[in-house]
């Protein structure tokens, strides 16, 4: 204590000297204006001047849409004479390129289903499709001729570039498949934001720009169509380059010289528009430069953001920059100016104003500053017990916990921790997201004080449509509680019994149960088994008053019937709390609580749900949610909320009388199977639910994940055992990402003093997993 009182009188001493001369000194300095420039005087481009044409006899009379947020204005491409369309295709005596065009609803190659059109034009057109496997959304473009675009797209794996899914032909037909962006072309964009359009985005669409054309350039080929209609801006404001369609790839890697297939007269360089035999990268650069300076056409800039446009737009390429490394670098380098002089002109404009009561008020500033620092350098910075497994050009954020000596805690903030990665090209960590760039593994190390933290990354190729991002648990342990593997019925010692379809557990005055086709009972290390005549159980829950179970259907006379039961362990005695009549379905799941019983009563025909309820006091079942899509599981935490799976969907639900649908959003996106983690997570399927009281897990196809939740959201979501990615063969027991499971669509999970039971019918085992 008394080191620290002696830090607080020096660091008094010391602030009260040091800031009265900055306080005094700074306020005699003026600030220097800021040096701005406007762009040199460019024609207002025509509407034939910003679209890209392709010279020769037969110009295509309109074109191909492009994207989602495609312009409304139509595209023209005229070629060089002599050389076919990019898009192809057949002819009219006309010159125009003729095909059928799809309708709403339509499916194609058996896989996937026309929703909407997003454009249309002479040579073909652009939908959005679902995906009727996996149920997601694509952009899928539709033309005939040439497949040039799909030949460079399927090169590239970028985040600013879209993605190519799928490619097929039909005939003369020819379709692509393209990941499905959301957002507006950056002069719709600039039209709708004028007010907020300034400078500063400007130069951080550019530095976005240049990353992805360093990319592609990397990847010998040159866009070559590079102008406001081919960037999208989305709704976070990343800038996205679209349309390859005239797009140029060297022909083997000895080629020097790249094909010229059309230009855009506006965004066009010199050489490209003279067809010369010396384009390269810095053709790029000029379209670059010239599609920045369209949107700043009436606005003034600074000098030095001018000097930048103005040395892209050079006519001599000779005087560009040399590559768009160059001139990514020189953006970056703008932009901290731009940051520093903006921080520097605010601090020297609070210490004119403050010069004097700084004098007073310096000397407690920095004796706290002081004791901050001793605080600071004796605290603790405590990462999450993860292992952090990714895909490819994917996101994570992480965050830090910071704890004191006196015990308080804290989110240490992501500009104060100093991140390096080992290796840059498979992931690095800036502002406190990790960014995955290439498969591989490297490690990430910070810095704050004298603390080090280390980070050990995985980023993996992933698989085609889904997005890998998880945070395993470093602690969590699987191990086989029960099942040799083989699909047998045996009892004795639990290590030596064999169950044959374990589908659900639960525990009931210090007795384990386990529905397996019969009721096994699992008590002192002995499994016996329970005769239940022609009653199969399905899904057991412990109730207050007994254990409850659910049965698969089964003939009573001429009626097929199904309800669920209580089972009176002590007295030996089965009663019927309901039964119904019914063909074609099933209970999948149910919930005792306080008033009743919550049941999901299931047709496996039609894939339709009726949430329903048995009320204890009136014994009449009603129904509260009808011919929903299917769901699979209900849990309640001790809040009261219910929650529902919904696995076609991907989502989670909560259950809420109050609102007119009586169910509300509370995790994952609809017709997106990803795995993702964190506080915003995707499932792939989530079929069974689990809660200890306040938080929730999720079998989730074959991983089991957890949902972290403080008053009703989602504050974290971590992986606790099995793989994305998933292998032939299971392995048993092991840490998180270790452990694998065979698929099955009847996999229940039961959450039991302190540990999940993963109960696994088709390969007869019941697992453990312990946080």
């Amino acid at each position: 204590m008394y080191r620290e009182y002696l830090i607080i009188g020096i660091s008094f001493v010391g602030v009260a000297l040091i800031l009265a001369l900055i306080g005094l000194f700074s306020g005699r300095k003026k600030d220097k204006p800021a040096e701005t420039a406007k762009l040199p005087d460019r024609p207002k481009p025509s509407l034939d001047e910003t679209q890209t044409v392709y010279t020769g006899p037969e110009q295509p009379a309109e074109p191909l849409a492009e994207t989602v947020a495609m312009d409304p204005e139509r595209t023209q491409t005229v070629v060089q004479s002599g050389e076919p369309s990019a898009l192809g295709g057949s002819k009219t005596a006309s010159g125009r390129k003729t095909y059928q065009a799809l309708q709403a609803g339509a499916v194609v190659n058996q896989r996937y289903r026309v929703e909407k059109v997003l454009g249309e034009g002479a040579q073909g057109s652009v939908y959005v499709c679902t995906n009727l496997e996996l149920g997601n959304m694509w952009a899928m473009k539709h033309f005939q001729g040439g497949l040039n675009e799909k030949d460079i797209l399927v090169k590239l794996n970028h985040i600013s570039l879209p993605k190519i899914a799928d490619v097929f032909t039909d005939g003369d037909d020819r379709y692509i498949v393209e990941s499905f962006v959301e957002g507006s072309p950056l002069h719709k964009f600039a039209e709708a934001h004028k007010q907020d359009l300034n400078e500063d985005l400007a130069i951080s669409f550019m530095i976005q720009l240049t990353e992805a054309l360093n990319y592609i350039h990397r990847q010998s080929i040159i866009h070559m169509d590079i102008k406001p209609q081919n960037i999208i801006i989305t709704e976070d404001f990343k800038a996205i380059l679209i349309d390859f369609g005239i797009a140029s790839l060297k022909d083997g890697e000895k080629a020097k010289t790249y094909e010229i297939r059309g230009y855009t007269p506006s965004f066009a360089s010199p050489e490209q528009k003279a067809f010369r035999n010396d384009i390269d990268e810095r053709t790029d650069i000029f379209s670059l430069g010239a599609t920045i300076a369209y949107i700043f056409k009436e606005s003034t800039i600074s000098k030095d953001f001018a000097a930048i446009l103005n040395q892209c737009m050079a006519e001599n390429k000779e005087m560009r920059f040399s590559d768009v490394k160059v001139l990514n670098q020189r953006l970056i380098q703008l932009q901290k100016q731009k940051i520093e002089a903006l921080q520097r002109r605010a601090r020297n404009r609070l210490m004119r104003r403050l010069s004097i009561p700084l004098v007073l008020v310096g000397i407690a500033s920095l004796g706290w500053y002081g004791y901050m620092q001793y605080r600071e350098s004796n605290s603790e910075l405590i990462l999450p017990q993860m292992d952090y497994i990714l895909s490819e050009q994917k996101e994570m954020p992480i965050s830090v916990l910071q704890r004191y000596a006196d015990g308080q805690e804290r989110i240490l903030p992501d500009k104060w921790l100093h991140w390096q990665s080992q290796d840059p090209n498979i992931a690095v960590l800036e502002n406190g997201v990790i960014l995955a760039k290439n498969a591989g593994q490297t490690i990430l190390e910070g810095s704050y004080y004298n603390k080090k933290l280390t980070i050990p990354i995985t980023v993996e190729a992933g698989v085609l449509g889904v997005d890998i991002s998880l945070k395993y648990s470093k602690t969590a342990k699987t191990d086989v509680y029960a099942g040799t593997g083989e699909r047998d019925s045996v009892d004795g010692k639990l290590a030596e019994a064999a169950f044959f379809e374990p589908r659900s557990l639960a525990d009931w005055q210090s007795v384990r149960y386990v529905a397996d086709g019969d009721l096994r009972e699992i008590k002192k290390g002995q499994v016996t088994t329970y005769d239940l005549g022609v009653l199969t159980p399905d899904v057991l829950k412990a109730g207050q008053d007994g254990l409850y179970l659910s049965v698969k259907p089964w003939q009573d006379g001429d009626e097929i019937c199904l309800g669920i039961f209580r089972l009176d362990p002590k007295a030996q005695e089965l009663a019927e709390v309901f039964t119904v009549s019914t063909a074609f379905q099933e209970i999948s799941d149910f919930l005792p609580a306080d008033k009743g019983i919550y049941f999901l009563l299931t047709d496996y025909i039609e894939g339709k749900t009726d949430l329903g309820f048995y009320d204890y006091q009136t014994e009449e079942v009603s129904v509260l949610l009808a011919g929903q899509d299917e769901m699979t599981a209900i849990a309640q935490t001790e809040d009261g909320t219910i929650y529902l799976a919904q696995p076609k969907n991907n989502m989670i639900y909560r259950y809420n009388e109050q609102v007119a649908e009586k169910l509300e959003y509370f995790a994952g996106a609809k017709f997106e199977k990803d795995f993702v983690d964190g506080p915003m997570p995707k499932f792939y399927q989530p079929l069974a639910l689990a809660t200890d009281g306040k938080n929730l897990y999720v079998w989730d196809y074959h991983m089991l994940r957890k949902i972290t939740i403080a008053d009703g959201t989602i504050t974290d979501t971590v992986s606790l055992s099995g793989q994305a990615d998933q292998e032939d063969e299971e392995k048993l027991t092991g840490a998180a990402y270790e452990v694998s499971y065979s698929y099955s669509e009847k996999t229940g999970i039961n959450y039991v003093d302190g540990q999940v039971y993963i109960c696994q019918p088709d390969s007869s085992y019941i697992r453990v997993v312990e946080e």
